[in-house]
């Protein structure tokens, strides 16, 4: 018997952002069956550290958890946009710093059953925000100490699991916060 494999690939515009993907494939010599995922840009993830340590992190409502979450500032690329420049301009559009030096801590899929795009995660050193930085509208901003965010995270305040590997991912690369130091 050969290996599984999609025979057939049928896409269906459900928003700008997403596709409804249903993919056929062939599971044995005779027989096929259909599995859904989601088709979206790639999306980006800053784990963003200014001079004194502090980390910006954002609130906001999300509806498809009905709730407002704290998170890494983080968005979708645009077309033609690469992802070093899309993780720029999410952090400056979420959080107001500006990048001083950006490092790629890597490519991830964030759900492999579910989910066709990659996470890409970015260590970011930053300036802090300007004074006159005004938030997006329905978004907070906040500046945290490592262990402020640690506490968010033991908590459960901060609890949204791709920007925890995200943060997992900065301190393995050596992009260190200090968030997980107990």
């Amino acid at each position: 018997m050969s290996a599984p494999r999609i025979i057939k690939r049928t896409e269906t515009r459900v928003s700008p952002w997403v596709r409804l993907v249903a993919n056929e494939v062939l599971v044995s010599s005779s027989a096929s069956e259909t599995y859904h995922s989601l088709a979206q840009a790639d999306y980006v993830a800053i784990v963003a550290r200014l001079p004194d340590g502090r980390l910006p992190v954002v609130r906001q409502f999300r509806p498809a958890v009905a709730s407002e979450t704290w998170e890494l500032p983080s968005g979708l690329l645009e077309p033609d946009e690469g992802p070093e420049a899309a993780a720029r301009r999410e952090l400056l559009e979420e959080t107001g710093t500006v990048s001083l030096s950006v490092l790629d801590l890597g490519t991830f899929f964030p759900d492999t059953g579910r989910l066709e795009n990659r996470i890409r995660i970015f260590g970011i050193e930053a300036a802090p925000p300007a004074a006159d930085f005004v938030a997006e509208s329905g978004m907070s901003v906040a500046l945290v100490s490592p262990s402020r965010l640690g506490e968010m995270i033991r908590t459960g305040e901060f609890n949204h699991m791709l920007h925890l590997g995200a943060l997992a991912v900065a301190e393995s690369r050596g992009f260190r916060t200090g968030v997980f130091q107990y």
